[in-house]
């Protein structure tokens, strides 16, 4: 992660409950619709278009699939600025269906970290978010992620997912999840990173 002066955790909290009010909405909206074929998940952009419009009601400017500055070739799935308040929210979506999908997240802690807000000067950043959103039907991976109980077997042989919970913590981190569906979950975490050097 960057170094650099740490963002403020109070804001945690009310990021977790208006994203997990987004992620309400998306489950009645699954109740109406499934928009996938059969039995297969919903692709992964439902959950970061409900993110993004639960935090547009907020006050915040949101965007998808939102390039780093001057690099054409990297983005995340959401970047959302509150200009009031100076809140900055780096996003990244995922369907968790397999021990390779969870490994996935690592790297997308590592690229929401690397994005260089620094380099935006329209923006006035005074606090920095990450968020991470997975959609699973893994039980045992959702009683895992919400109360820290020993992970499956399968879990604990892939050394790399272990270093999430190192990487991201506890408190002020906010580990959840949102029911979806039936035996269908969204996971989410809410995490604080540093400044920027040269911000305030």
């Amino acid at each position: 992660m960057r170094t650099g002066k740490p963002a403020p955790t109070k804001t945690a909290a009310w990021l977790e409950d208006v994203i997990q009010g987004g992620l309400e909405t998306l489950r009645c909206a699954y109740e109406v619709y499934w928009p996938s074929a059969g039995n297969n998940d919903a692709k992964e952009r439902n959950l970061s278009l409900y993110a993004a419009h639960a935090l547009l009601n907020e006050g915040f400017l949101s965007f998808g699939e939102a390039n780093f500055p001057d690099e054409p070739n990297r983005r995340l799935d959401l970047l959302a600025f509150h200009k009031k308040k100076g809140i900055l929210v780096l996003g990244e979506c995922k369907r968790c269906y397999s021990t390779e999908k969870l490994e996935g997240m690592l790297w997308d802690v590592d690229r929401i970290a690397s994005f260089p807000h620094a380099k935006m000067p329209a923006m006035e950043v005074h606090e920095v978010y990450g968020v991470l959103i997975a959609s699973t039907r893994n039980e045992t991976y959702r009683r895992w992620w919400v109360d820290g109980s020993e992970p499956p077997a399968e879990v604990r042989r892939k050394k790399p997912w272990a270093k999430l919970y190192a990487l991201l913590g506890e408190e002020p981190t906010r580990w959840s999840s949102v029911p979806l569906g039936d035996n269908y979950h969204a996971l989410l975490v809410v995490f604080p990173l540093p400044l920027a050097r040269g911000r305030s």
